[in-house]
């Protein structure tokens, strides 16, 4: 399979060497120099596309050779027209010097250094690709600068992942490579360019022959029509369709702004009214008064356990049998949980953003830090609580700065933000800060301190344990079972949350205290689709000894956006929900959908509904973790589906872009 795309350059680049005298005589220097350049650059990428394969193929999948054929020469096309357009700004340069006969050192040097940048770009894109594409599951996107606000912050993440080093290795020796091979070509190719005069026939020729191939190219070779990333999406397995695109051309593709307006605006706001049985007139056309025949004038205190990256594969929800989180489970059997709880999204600002503020996040939009939302208040949990005499406090170990978070939270509700700042630096235990247990161990401190004050508390735990590189911590005593370090972060997480639970119980306020355990997202495992599930299933309990008498697992479909209004339920206090949340206790949702930064998921209790950026379509049975594409005999719930998503999707925006989403 790799040959067709390899060797086809290979042999391109040795016939060129073996004829290089005769090439000389016949065609214009700048011409091989171009074409050097496309040969190099479909040698690159075919070269990390191989090593792509190699490294993240299942061999377990039973993949026909020929789709994996299919995909390296479908290969072929996108690398030949991404190097296509990379050798435009040069062509032109090169014809016009050419209409006027005119060189320079500037001109040779301009051309020189355009290609390092180039070179340099290329490499970058194709070796972060992989440990891109490990994470999220989908080829190089935008989504992997959402974080340059602090870049300081993401290269010491870099630096002290090792599992990056090889990755490293690999760019600056192709780096060192590139430039040696650029000063080659530079003194052997360009020093006497243009030392002959062209004739006007000549010139035209050239022209039109080189635009000519340029453009075949720019079309991904000589085909009916130019090739597209929908070109890449024909069969049923992700990773085979993911196999051909290239990280330049998936990186600025990604750039494109997200089309939102599959319905009219105002058609898709009077469905979301529906959905949400909202019959109130506010400033906001979502905002609905939520009263309770029996409100309480209990106030309990609640704790929010957002935890990072945990999947419901992870603990007693798999439907593997496995579980590595033996005291979460055992909490489970004492609560109220969900089965089929999934998240906004595949980043943490996404499960703050949902969980906290009952919003979903638009595709490509980083949720917390983006021009709608830095400027604007919301509803959500901790100003509606603080407005009923609540102290609201979050926990993170990370500084205030990443993502945004000190002061998009402090913004919208928090008294206190407690990061990085608080803790010991030599408790650290890398860029995330420390660990989960001195994290409990702080906030648990803290919460004695906040339960000696008249007003009852809120706070909320982000944990980072589980975040990767997936190593356990080097302060602790804890003991794992498993030999794989994947699942023994796992086991150390549920460990730690087991002994904080512990510490509380031994508290006077623990009796009046609702604690509630989330996760941000969850976490990249194989899965068929091109949105694994494992990223979005995720656990959501509701655990208080003393309120909950009758502890129950509700099959109802959710998501991170119904925890607000479900927990007003419990604590009976009267509020306006501003959101695009449902109370699950009292109301149903036909499906959930969320964003995988550029792809959009919708489920039902059966049907995965999967939507490309570019508009292609899939639908699987994920009950049965089927790969069959069953779209075809399904179009009126796929209308249905799509209806349901747009409609929310296109209502979130246009809350955002027209500021309804603060206190009515």
């Amino acid at each position: 399979m790799f040959r067709n795309e390899f060797f086809m350059g290979s042999f391109l680049l040795l016939i060129f060497t073996i004829k290089m005298k005769v090439l000389f005589r016949k065609i214009p220097s700048w011409i091989l120099y171009l074409f050097i350049h496309f040969v190099v650059l479909l040698l690159l990428f075919s070269a990390f596309r191989y090593v792509f394969f190699r490294q993240l193929v299942n061999s377990s999948q039973n993949i026909s050779n020929n789709l994996y054929d299919d995909a390296f020469s479908l290969g072929i096309s996108f690398d030949t027209m991404v190097s296509s357009y990379l050798l435009l700004i040069p062509a032109l340069a090169f014809f016009i010097a050419m209409l006027f006969n005119h060189s320079s050192l500037w001109l040779r040097r301009s051309i020189s250094i355009y290609f390092g940048v180039i070179f340099f770009a290329v490499l970058l894109a194709c070796t972060a690709d992989i440990p891109f594409y490990k994470f999220c599951g989908s080829r190089l996107s935008t989504a992997i600068v959402m974080w340059t606000d602090t870049p300081g912050i993401m290269m010491k993440f870099v630096m002290e992942n090792s599992e990056y080093y090889s990755y490293m290795t690999a760019f600056f020796s192709g780096l060192i490579i590139s430039v040696f091979l650029l000063l080659s070509i530079h003194k052997k190719l360009l020093k006497n360019i243009f030392k002959e005069k062209y004739s006007v026939k000549k010139k035209i020729i050239v022209f039109v022959c080189v635009s000519f191939s340029l453009l075949i190219g720019i079309r991904g070779g000589w085909r009916k029509r130019p090739v597209a990333i929908r070109d890449a999406f024909v069969t049923n397995y992700p990773f085979v369709n993911l196999l051909p695109l290239n990280p330049v051309h998936s990186f600025f593709d990604s750039m494109q702004e997200i089309y939102l307006h599959y319905l009219d605006d105002a058609v898709a706001i009077n469905n979301a009214r529906r959905y949400l049985n909202v019959h109130d007139q506010f400033n906001s056309p979502i905002a609905r008064k939520v009263l309770f025949a029996d409100s309480s004038s209990i106030k309990p205190n609640i704790v929010f356990v957002l935890m990072e990256s945990m999947s419901a594969e992870m603990t007693g929800l798999s439907s593997s049998g496995k579980s590595f989180t033996p005291n979460l489970d055992s909490i489970t059997k004492k609560s109220i949980s969900f089965s089929r709880f999934y998240t906004c999204g595949m980043h943490t600002s996404n499960g703050l953003y949902g969980m906290l503020y009952s919003m979903p996040s638009v595709p490509g939009e980083h949720p917390i830090s983006n021009i709608y939302t830095v400027n604007q208040h919301f509803t959500g949990i901790a100003s509606v609580l603080k407005e009923k005499g609540y102290s609201t406090n979050f926990f993170c170990t990370h500084w205030e700065e990443f993502d945004n978070m000190g002061f998009f939270l402090r913004n919208n509700g928090f008294d206190n933000f407690f990061s990085a700042k608080e803790y010991k630096s030599d408790l650290s235990e890398g860029i995330f800060g420390v660990s989960d247990e001195v994290q409990y161990d702080f906030a648990f401190n803290k919460l004695n301190d906040f339960a000696k004050a008249a007003n009852p508390f809120f706070a909320t735990m982000l944990t980072i344990s589980t975040h990767e590189p997936q190593i356990l911590p080097r302060h602790t005593s804890f003991k794992p079972k498993s030999n794989d370090s994947f699942e023994q972060v796992y086991e150390y997480a549920d460990w730690a949350l087991g002994n904080f639970l512990k510490r509380c119980s031994q508290e006077k306020w623990y009796d009046n205290t609702i604690f509630v355990f989330v996760a941000d997202h969850g976490c990249n495992m194989e899965s068929p689709y091109e949105i694994p599930l494992s990223y979005h299933h995720s656990p959501f309990i509701i655990y208080a000894p003393s309120l909950i008498k009758e502890p129950k697992l509700i099959d109802k479909l959710a998501i991170q956006t119904d925890v607000f209004p479900t927990l007003m339920d419990l604590l009976k206090i009267p509020y306006t929900n501003n959101t695009l949340g449902i109370n699950l206790f009292t109301e149903e949702r036909p499906y959930v959908f969320f964003c995988k930064d550029y792809l959009v998921g919708c489920l039902d209790k059966k049907h995965f509904l999967i939507i490309q950026k570019f508009g292609g379509e899939s639908m699987y049975d994920y009950s049965n973790n089927s790969e069959k594409n069953v779209l075809e005999n399904n179009k009126t719930l796929l209308d249905s589906m799509k209806t349901y998503t747009y409609s929310m999707l296109q209502t979130a925006q246009w809350l955002l872009e027209n500021k309804k989403l603060g206190k009515q």
